[in-house]
């Protein structure tokens, strides 16, 4: 087991800062986001040039169900 641990050390050390690195940018991500921040670029939608389109259905679907998108609707 030693020897594998010492053959990989290289490659284990390389993923296990990986690893970190990519929890902290989630960590980070999930902390903005529960304060209301944006998990994408940090600014808020307030600020953000396309904040009125955030999370809105495309026009050709409004008002549709969407579920029904590609098939045909029943009454």
């Amino acid at each position: 087991m030693s020897r594998f641990i010492s053959e990989y050390l290289g490659t284990i050390a390389i993923g296990v800062l990986l690893t970190a690195g990519v929890g902290a940018i989630i960590a980070s991500m999930i902390r903005s986001k529960r304060k209301g921040g944006s998990a994408s670029c940090g600014c808020g939608c307030a600020n953000c040039s396309h904040g009125e389109n955030c999370g809105a259905q495309p026009s050709s679907l409004a008002g549709n169900d969407v579920s029904a998108v590609g098939r045909e609707r029943t009454k």
